[in-house]
């Protein structure tokens, strides 16, 4: 991410993990993230908008959205379902749909 957008949000929160058929090898970081998130997102004075983004939107920003989404209340299937609809073709990485519908 370019330095002049990370200046211009209010957290900026890096998270990289490789987009492969294969669980995360540093899934606690992930957990903490979107645990720190979520409760950043339930806070009175938290953000109105959480952005999430990887190279090409579909898995690494997949997964970090449905988790963050089971953080804050939704049901792993209808988080899926939500992510796919609204981006089709994201979540191909069926081992991350998987830690999202089954958990972590």
């Amino acid at each position: 991410m370019p330095a002049w957008y990370r200046e211009q949000v209010g957290r900026w929160v890096a998270c990289v993990f490789e987009d492969v058929e294969s669980r995360p090898s540093r899934l606690w970081h992930i957990e903490e993230v979107v645990s720190e998130t979520a409760s950043a997102v339930a806070s009175e004075s938290g953000p109105s908008d959480v952005i999430i983004v990887c190279q090409h939107g579909m898995n690494r920003s997949g997964l970090m959205s449905g988790l963050l989404l089971k953080a804050v209340g939704f049901a792993g299937h209808d988080a899926v379902s939500r992510i796919m609809e609204r981006r089709p073709g994201s979540l191909s990485n069926l081992t991350f749909r998987q830690i999202l519908l089954r958990g972590v």
